[in-house]
């Protein structure tokens, strides 16, 4: 398999496991934004690889709100925990 087919593999994988996660609104839930960052960065590349340039500014896009996502559900929240707060 080409490395571009395993790029778009992985995105699919953990795109498919970061949305479940979401939706399923459980206490890791926040943890589909792992799986989202992952799957926009490699779709991401998945996309410069095969030169389709919609795809890859949609994946830009999500990359920017994965990282919004990232910092509201983890980062913020554990470094308030961290310094007591």
């Amino acid at each position: 398999m080409t490395t571009a087919r395993w790029l778009e593999l992985i995105g699919t994988i953990f795109g498919i496991a970061g949305a479940v996660l979401i939706a399923a609104n459980i206490e890791v839930s926040g943890y589909g934004w792992i799986g989202f960052a992952i799957s926009s960065v490699t779709m991401g590349w998945f996309a410069y690889m095969i030169k389709a340039w919609g795809l890859l500014a949609l994946q830009l896009c999500f990359c920017a709100t994965n990282a919004l996502g990232l910092w509201r559900w983890l980062i913020q929240p554990a470094l308030t925990v961290a310094s007591g707060s």
